[in-house]
């Protein structure tokens, strides 16, 4: 492994990030990144805090597309706009299986750079849980 990879490793494990306490707060979108998680298609969001104490820190979200984590994914994109319209071009964009050309129209639709979202965290192990409750 390169120095460079173990330096990206880190951060993608947390190193660097604030864990929120339990509360709303308006995070803001800073970029996406795709990257496969044990075979599963994963969406890796990068927020910073928008206000209050935190602001400006930075936290991040993973969407983890397989079978075990379905539920927690399509909540979250259903909560940042996806509605039956969006799932039937998902459909027809992707081929009709979960892949990484889906996940990047997810990124761009719906958590595009600069989007602001207000959302309940909840801290858990060391890491953020949050849950989209509305765009603002």
């Amino acid at each position: 492994m390169e120095w460079t990879e173990l330096v990206e490793k880190a951060k993608e494990s947390g190193v660097g990030k604030t864990v929120l306490p339990d509360g709303n707060y308006k995070l803001k979108v800073e970029g996406t990144k795709y990257r496969d998680s044990s075979g599963n298609p994963q969406l890796i969001v990068e927020y910073s805090v928008v206000g209050g104490p935190y602001n400006g820190d930075k936290v991040t979200d993973f969407l983890t597309f397989s079978e075990k984590a379905a539920g927690i994914a399509i909540e979250k994109i259903t909560s940042a706009g996806a509605g039956p319209d969006f799932f039937a071009e998902l459909q027809t964009v992707s081929g009709r299986t979960v892949n990484q050309i889906g996940v990047d129209l997810i990124a761009g639709r719906l958590f595009p750079s600069g989007k602001v979202f207000e959302v309940a965290a909840k801290e858990k192990g060391g890491r953020n849980n949050f849950y989209i409750r509305s765009a603002v």
